[in-house]
């Protein structure tokens, strides 16, 4: 049998050891380009936040006695918080809406509604409008407002809120923020939208329930 060469032997192991290096430089070329690319990677944006998170602050935490139970959400076009007692019973949904109204338009809501109760806003009348319907004399309430900037809200009392309850929700609301953040002269909001139902025969839109 045939042993092959000192010579033989000593060229083998050099061409293994060449092949070995080549493979060497090409992991680290491989490791260098690799890292090159995830430092030129450009960083993604941040993605856009929810209306109902850029808009929450326009219904508060709190309206003492009441508190939040739970967070704004947004369904449907409209934002929502529900309001209730320190308990946890839920007592009253706020709902805020666009709902574009030129002069003739918010002129028929104040028509319409003189012949109702009419809620004491922090706002001036040619701002905004509010009146009151309710189950009886001393009885559960609901509170429907029109904003002249195009923004239309319901303090609704689920058939358990009285007057002063549904009043103390009112005056914690930021008006004149609701007017410019979400009215018809704004920039718009997505997701937030009209809504377009009348309600017990009077021609003021109610947002869903």
């Amino acid at each position: 049998m045939d042993h092959p060469s000192a010579a033989s032997r000593h060229a083998g192991k050099v061409d293994r050891s060449r092949s070995a290096l080549r493979c060497a430089r090409w992991l680290w070329l491989a490791v260098i380009l690799a890292g090159a690319c995830q430092r030129e990677r450009p960083v993604p944006a941040p993605a856009p936040r929810p209306a109902a998170v850029l808009e929450a602050h326009l219904l508060p935490d709190r309206a003492p006695p009441l508190v939040a139970l739970g967070d704004t959400i947004e369904k449907d076009g409209f934002l929502r918080r529900v309001y209730g007692r320190q308990n946890g019973d839920a007592l009253i949904n706020v709902t805020l809406a666009r709902l574009p109204s030129d002069a003739d338009g918010y002129r028929r809501w104040l028509n319409d509604s003189a012949n109702y109760p009419q809620a004491s806003l922090p706002i001036p009348s040619e701002e905004g409008n509010g009146f009151f319907t309710c189950a009886a004399a001393g009885g559960a309430c609901d509170l429907h407002v029109q904003l002249r900037a195009g923004v239309h809200v319901e303090i609704m009392g689920q058939g358990r809120a009285s007057r002063p309850e549904i009043e103390r929700i009112a005056k914690c609301l930021p008006w004149g923020e609701i007017g410019r953040k979400l009215g018809s002269g704004s920039s718009p909001v997505p997701g937030i939208g009209p809504g377009t139902r009348q309600e017990q025969g009077v021609p003021a839109p109610e947002l869903p329930r």
